[in-house]
């Protein structure tokens, strides 16, 4: 089964996230779709991923 482009699209923002977060910008995000897929449940664990690293960030700075 081929991909759809709107399923390429996601794919690559989730990709672009991961290289961000790696070169520490951890107020990166991507979005969400709504469908409710799998896709859409790597988004949202990658969020919270993101979110931990720049609450962690955080606390350091202020430590």
């Amino acid at each position: 089964m081929a991909k759809k482009p709107f399923e390429d699209i996601r794919m690559i923002e989730i990709l672009d996230v991961v290289q961000q977060l790696a070169m520490g910008n951890f107020t990166a995000r991507a979005h969400v779709s709504g469908k409710n897929d799998d896709i859409d449940a790597i988004i949202a664990g990658l969020n919270m991923l993101a979110e931990e690293l720049e609450a962690r960030k955080t606390e350091i700075k202020e430590s």
